[in-house]
């Protein structure tokens, strides 16, 4: 059995706690307890931030790599392959939104990112041009190793709303991928973080970044409440969807 840094552990241990908050949250209760009366609107809602975000993170892991305030060239190697094999994803999660039937024909029809989405991205943009560049990887940890921990949600929203592998591609796919990434992550973080300050930086970023997801989220509910009451909506395109 692979031995993990006492760090790394004391890492994941931390993002546990983190995301047992969040599912214990009331939040995320209404959704579970409540996937049988939703519908496919907030995946679509859903997979349209990880949109968003997802079509920043390449270009932000670039400039982190460019950043000169960074004298690492472990660390610069590590963002810009990174940002290599991260590019293009986003499409998997537009494809994933266009399979459960949202009628999005060229750019002009994705709606704008919720301003909570904004929050992060432009954090994450912070992040890689600020002063220690490479806090960024609290960030990268987290996103490429969250499968233990939303695996058993995901697969019951895709049971609850009969989705097919073709309407999940974006999860389905990164699951294998992100093992490779999670260990290179892990890798890197234990070769440039040498004091203990490093890893405080690390563990803050990774709880910011988890609680300003979980913040979209819940701006993702609100938005498909509006869609639920005829509200008006940057969102009203997923109201084509056909169950």
């Amino acid at each position: 059995m692979e031995t993990k840094h006492q760090k790394i552990e004391a890492l994941d241990e931390f993002l546990s706690l983190q995301w047992g908050n969040f599912f214990s949250s009331e939040t995320a209760k209404n959704i579970i307890e409540n996937l049988d009366k939703i519908d496919k609107r907030i995946y679509a809602l859903y997979m349209l931030q990880v949109y968003h975000w997802s079509s920043q993170s390449a270009r932000s892991l670039g400039i982190a790599g460019a950043n000169q305030h960074n004298k690492d060239i472990r660390f610069m190697m590590h963002c810009f392959e990174h940002a290599e094999e991260e590019t293009g994803h986003e499409i998997m999660a537009l494809n994933d939104v266009k399979a459960v039937g949202v009628p999005i024909n060229d750019e002009s029809d994705i709606p704008p990112p919720l301003a909570e989405t904004e929050v992060l991205i432009a954090y994450v943009k912070h992040l890689a041009t600020c002063k220690k560049p490479i806090r960024m990887l609290g960030y990268d940890y987290w996103t490429e190793k969250p499968y233990e921990h939303i695996g058993p949600f995901v697969r019951m929203t895709g049971n609850s709303f009969n989705l097919s592998e073709k309407q999940m591609t974006f999860y389905i796919s990164h699951e294998e991928i992100d093992k490779k990434h999670g260990k290179d992550i892990e890798r890197v973080l234990v070769q440039l973080c040498k004091t203990e300050e490093d890893w405080e930086d690390i563990t803050e970023v990774a709880k910011t970044t988890l609680n300003l997801t979980f913040e979209m989220i819940g701006g993702i509910v609100k938005e498909y409440e509006k869609l639920l009451n005829g509200e008006k909506s940057k969102y009203e395109i997923l109201n084509k969807i056909i169950n």
